[in-house]
């Protein structure tokens, strides 16, 4: 972490807990928060939060609650919810006609579907084979390389950079380099503005870092925030870990 050996001794340990609590409630951060939210762009989500969940133990938290329910409605309520959990299960996967439809009758189907199309079935997405790409369900039922959710938003130049060349795996995103337009969920001048500022950004970090396209789109992610830092380095006072990558088409390349 950035900055981690300034912090004080006393204040150390607390880092911890708070990256502990993040990791523990990524899906339900990502649930809450908008999908063009700074913190779900950060290398925490992008890449580790997923991963290092199955590392947090609340063994050792004192003083928690026994788990009661804090009102009879609610307690009824969980009561309830197998029996509901079940009963919707049981008729999404029933129609009407000769046989009834099983989950094991519908994985079969989607593997026949997917077999066909040299793809595989991945959580409610398709893995595109070879391409590196995911294709994600709309409720349209066609399949995107987007999620129905995605926003293209504004962010730190730094944060840009990595997903420009790494993508988003926590949510599934392809490398941003690879966006175009008509591939946006949700197309707006506003979007097509950013996503031409941070092509133009991007170019620019590319010109100073020291390393050329082909080398940065098979470059681990480690290389390229090295790629980054280098570039960094070059364009002082210019450009800093915050400064969005808006501001900075504005500031500095919008003249030219």
């Amino acid at each position: 972490m950035p900055g981690y050996q300034r912090f004080p001794d006393s204040f150390r340990p607390v880092l911890s807990v708070l990256l502990a609590t993040l990791c523990k409630h990524e899906p339900w951060l990502r649930a809450k928060l908008p999908a063009g939210h700074p913190l779900l762009l950060t290398p925490l989500f992008c890449d580790h939060a997923r991963a290092l969940s199955v590392h947090v133990s609340f063994d050792k938290i004192q003083g928690c609650g026994g788990g009661i329910p804090r009102s009879i409605r609610l307690s009824q309520a969980q009561r309830e919810l197998p029996a509901q959990l079940s009963a919707h299960i049981t008729e999404n996967f029933s129609i009407q006609g000769v046989a009834a439809m099983t989950p094991t009758m519908f994985q079969a189907m989607l593997s026949e579907a997917f077999a066909k199309l040299n793809t595989g079935p991945c959580g409610g997405n398709i893995s595109a084979s070879g391409a590196g790409a995911i294709f994600h369900l709309w409720a349209d039922g066609t399949y995107h390389e987007l999620p129905a959710d995605f926003e293209l938003t504004t962010c730190s130049c730094k944060n840009m950079w990595r997903l420009y060349w790494l993508g988003n795996a926590g949510a599934g995103v392809i490398a941003y380099r690879r966006l175009k337009f008509p591939m946006l969920p949700k197309k707006s001048n506003g979007a097509k503005i950013l996503l031409s500022r941070m092509r133009c950004v991007a170019k620019k970090i590319m010109g100073v870092c020291g390393k050329n396209e082909q080398e940065l789109k098979s470059a681990t992610p480690s290389e390229v925030s090295a790629a980054f830092h280098r570039a960094q380095a070059a364009l002082q006072p210019n450009l800093s870990d915050d400064i969005s990558f808006s501001y900075f088409y504005q500031k500095y390349l919008q003249a030219k």
